[in-house]
């Protein structure tokens, strides 16, 4: 695990270099508040990709808050078209694609996000 602020132009400081794989899980929606900025975010990890590596996300669909603890933070309102999309302009070749819907809500539980489903998505550089 490699720490990366993807906001900066190199989000991996010391560590910039070409990666077989990239994963990101719950980050570029938290981190981003644009859709062009979500879109740098993805170029900039592809750049980081060796030929033909993969870029693994598992992304939030269409949610705008969730909570930790106490605090409430934004998320990036984002489609499984607009991933897909951020994707496919970056340079990637999408491999494997799945949606799943979010559970409905139990009444006893308290509310920790609005997520309307869970995108899981690999894919390949192309060059």
């Amino acid at each position: 695990i490699i720490p990366c602020d993807i906001t900066q132009d190199r989000p991996l400081g010391a560590y910039e270099s070409k990666y077989e794989i990239i994963l990101t899980s719950l980050c570029l929606e938290a981190a981003c508040h644009s859709y062009e900025q979500y879109k740098m975010a993805v170029k900039k990890l592809v750049a980081m990709l060796k030929p033909k590596g993969f870029l693994v996300m598992f992304v939030v669909e269409e949610q705008t808050f969730y909570i930790v603890g106490q605090v409430k933070w934004k998320c990036l309102f984002l489609t499984s078209n607009q991933i897909v999309e951020a994707v496919k302009e970056a340079g990637l070749e999408i491999v494997e694609l799945k949606r799943e819907p979010a559970s409905p809500r139990q009444q006893d539980r308290p509310i920790v996000s609005d997520l309307k489903a869970c995108v899981f998505l690999a894919a390949k550089k192309l060059e």
